[in-house]
């Protein structure tokens, strides 16, 4: 199951908004650890109540499963328990150099989102994602060219 294109897109910007790397800060992979925390952390806690934690679970092992396909070189060994990242994701991440870890985490984070919108919809899903993601303005999936990295 894979969310159709347009809902993917959504998905994306929202994606992109909330994972947003300060273009002068450091460029480091605790940088990307301390985003993806910091996105997961609100997200299960806001999603867990409406989907259950097995549903919750569900959804996020899935993105990271078509997440994998899309980048081929995603090593296929075993997450690290120790990690500060979500799960599923420490694997696809370590070695990689910043811009790709960052947009493998957005490609994990845009994922799970389109599932959840296919799952319960738009409308609903982009409402629980504000509500988990309070500090996003209502315009977060709109395009903007800030200077931030994409």
């Amino acid at each position: 199951m894979e969310a159709p294109a347009p809902l993917l897109s959504f998905a994306e910007r929202l994606s992109r908004r909330r994972l947003r790397i300060d273009p002068g800060g450091r460029q480091d992979p605790a940088v990307i650890a301390a985003l993806a925390a910091a996105a997961y952390t609100p997200l299960r806690a806001q999603l867990a109540v409406f989907l259950g934690e097995q549903g919750f679970e569900a959804l996020w092992w899935r993105a990271v499963a078509l997440t994998r396909r899309q980048f081929p070189d995603w090593a296929d060994a075993a997450d690290v328990a120790e990690s500060p990242l979500p799960p599923g994701l420490s694997a696809g991440l370590s070695g990689a150099d910043m811009a790709e870890a960052h947009r493998r985490l957005i490609a994990a984070f845009a994922g799970f989102i389109g599932l959840l919108f296919s799952v319960i919809g738009a409308d609903l899903g982009s409402h629980l994602i504000y509500q988990a993601w309070s500090d996003l303005p209502p315009d977060a999936a709109e395009p903007h060219t800030d200077g931030a990295t994409p």
